[in-house]
C-alpha cells in the first residue's frame, strides 16, 4: 500500500469510529406544537415547542421511551392549544399509542371546531385503526 491510499484509509477508519458520537441533526424549527410529556406541572403539559396543552382527567404515567399518556376513559383527553392547524395547509403527525379496550369509532386525535368541521385519526366500525 503507497503511503497516500494509507492515509486515505486511516481517515476512513477515523471517521467511521467518530461518527456514532457525531451529533444528529438539530430539530426542526417549522414545529407547531411538540409535547413530550416530561415536563409537566399539575394539568399543564409544557410544551417542548409551541403552546402548552392541558390534561383532562388524564394522567402521566410510564411509557415506552419516557412518559407518556394515560387516557383513563371516554371524558379523559389532552386539550392543545386553540387553533393549533388554523394556518396550516398541511402537517404531520407523530404519536405511539396503545389501545387496550378497543372500541367503535374511538378518536386517537380529534380536531374540529363542531360537528361538521372536523378531522379525526381513530378506529373504524370494525375497531381497527
Amino acid at each position: 500500500m503507497t503511503k497516500g491510499v494509507k492515509s486515505i484509509f486511516a481517515l476512513v477508519i477515523a471517521f467511521l469510529l467518530a461518527a456514532p458520537f457525531l451529533p444528529a441533526l438539530a430539530e426542526s424549527t417549522d414545529l407547531v406544537f411538540y409535547h413530550d410529556f416530561e415536563n409537566v406541572s399539575g394539568t399543564q403539559v409544557i410544551a417542548n415547542a409551541g403552546e402548552n396543552a392541558v390534561l383532562a382527567n388524564a394522567y402521566i404515567g410510564s411509557g415506552i421511551a419516557g412518559n407518556a399518556v394515560r387516557l383513563t376513559g371516554s371524558n379523559s383527553y389532552v386539550i392543545l392549544p386553540n387553533n393549533v392547524t388554523e394556518n396550516l395547509t398541511d402537517f404531520t403527525l407523530s404519536l405511539w399509542a396503545k389501545i387496550e379496550d378497543p372500541k367503535t369509532w374511538q378518536r386517537l386525535v380529534d380536531f374540529g371546531n363542531n360537528n361538521t368541521q372536523y378531522a379525526f385519526f381513530g378506529l373504524s366500525s370494525t375497531s381497527d385503526i
